[in-house]
């Protein structure tokens, strides 16, 4: 009897030690949204622009944001324009477009109106997917 119980409790901790032994090194995998490009740049001359995120059906344009600099380049203030789960949205010389192709709703058209100035603009344009984010950088190189 005490070796029946002895074999018993060997075979619960040798099970216990497989259980235990699994693969630590596999990485922990967080969601996250994978557009084919986070920056675009344009030249002064504007035009058209899309990127896609093939690992989501939908998603929708949060804002724009940019940062006004002093003649340095230091940032002094971040001048932010929110939006309403919107598919469309224009803020100056960009206009973004959530574009529907095959039924899913993962293009993001850029289009950016003609720059007269010398000097370069950016913005960022806010998406996200359910909770998940990701900011696009738009640059359009000056005259």
């Amino acid at each position: 009897m005490k070796k029946s119980i002895l074999t018993k409790m060997m075979v619960v901790a040798i099970a216990c030690m497989v259980i235990a032994c699994g693969n630590d090194d596999e990485e922990l995998k967080i969601p996250k949204i994978e557009p084919n490009n986070t920056e675009l740049v344009f030249t002064s001359d504007g035009g058209t622009k899309e990127i896609s995120v093939t690992n989501y059906d939908s998603w929708i344009i949060k804002g724009m944001h940019y940062n006004v600099t002093d003649k340095n380049g230091n940032t002094i203030n971040t001048v932010t324009v929110q939006a309403t789960n919107t598919k469309k949205m224009s803020d100056g010389w960009l206009k973004a477009t959530v574009v529907s192709k095959n039924g899913k709703e993962n293009y993001l058209s850029l289009e950016v109106q003609k720059n007269g100035s010398s000097l370069k603009r950016d913005k960022y344009v806010s998406m996200s997917c359910g909770q998940l984010g990701v900011a696009v950088h738009v640059i359009q190189e000056g005259k």
